[in-house]
């Protein structure tokens, strides 16, 4: 296994399965009748344009998997890792049933690098299987940095890779399995595949794309879906999960920012105010406009009954 980082990295930690053991104890086991309800809502996103039989593949299988990530990750010390504690992720439930999630994502707390959820307990994880690879024997090359994949006729056979000693060619035996991460740093390369997205990349892009150029160049195909699928995040997702005022306040007093899951850091973007003309002056926004859309909004809140958007009842809050 080649790694171009000094250690194997991970980041997040969000894991979805279905009706793992972990699920099934916290009572959220899920029938093969409510698929039309949880996968077939998930495909109308999609315009029902992806493969159903991977779909369906995963209702199967993902729970198995999960199960034998829980078991390694319940007992890594007996590899020289740390016992992890799998937990359910929170949900969204949508009062109107239009987008919302569905329990079952997973994480593993309690280690190093996750000892809670805003912390990066995917780290962990990965660290654990590398000690779990290295238990059973396998090679880790760290600092090695793939540069050029090697084929023999039609087919992938090897990679030459950069070392602090030079370059090294590494024969395949059976299969070379590239992991290549993003391409959101590489500007020519979102205006040639994503040219839409290419202004989203300021915290959307952690690597160079060298690992698709190096498929690309060796003939891998581009998908086959109009474009590459970029993970563009709002990530001040916090504002909603965490209403805590101490702990916005605690930032903006300190470092004023917010560190991504290991991603880099953000700006904390944020202005407090005693009254609602202060609020609006500070963000620079059209006072009369403002503060007339803020009055017609409560009065829906009031009546229940949001005029314009039509929210649910119970969404309207003044």
């Amino acid at each position: 296994m080649l790694e171009r980082m000094d250690h194997v990295v991970g980041r997040g930690g969000s894991i979805y399965a279905m009706n793992s053991k972990l699920t099934k104890e916290k009572g959220y086991e899920c029938p093969v009748e409510e698929i039309a309800q949880r996968y077939k809502r998930m495909m109308g996103y999609h315009s029902y344009r992806v493969d159903d039989r991977k779909w369906m593949n995963h209702f199967h299988r993902s729970g198995e998997a999960m199960d034998w990530l829980i078991d390694r990750m319940t007992t890594a010390s007996s590899v020289g890792g740390s016992d992890l504690t799998p937990v359910m992720e929170h949900w969204y439930e949508d009062p109107e049933n239009i987008n919302g999630e569905f329990p079952g994502t997973h994480e593993f707390l309690d280690g190093p690098n996750g000892l809670g959820p805003d912390d990066n307990p995917q780290q962990d994880v990965c660290d654990n299987m590398a000690a779990y690879c290295a238990k059973a024997g396998v090679d880790i090359r760290y600092l090695t940095d793939a540069q050029q994949l090697l084929k023999d006729g039609e087919r992938v056979s090897g990679v030459v890779a950069k070392t602090a000693d030079g370059y090294v060619q590494f024969n395949g035996k059976n299969a070379v399995v590239l992991a290549t991460g993003d391409f959101g740093m590489d500007k020519d390369m979102l205006e040639k595949l994503i040219p839409w997205a290419a202004h989203q990349t300021e915290f959307g892009g952690i690597w160079d794309g060298s690992g698709h150029k190096m498929a690309y160049w060796a003939g891998a195909a581009i998908d086959k879906n109009e474009t590459p699928t970029p993970m563009i995040f709002c990530f001040q997702w916090r504002s909603i999960t965490r209403q805590a005022r101490a702990y916005w306040q605690t930032t903006i007093d300190g470092p004023g920012t917010i560190n991504m899951n290991g991603s880099g850091d953000i700006e904390v973007k944020m202005v407090k105010a005693d009254t609602l003309e202060e609020l609006v002056q500070a963000l620079e926004l059209p006072a009369e406009t403002t503060l007339k859309t803020i009055e017609d909004y409560n009065g829906y809140c009031e009546r229940g009954v949001d005029e314009e958007f039509g929210s649910a009842r119970n969404c309207c809050r003044p």
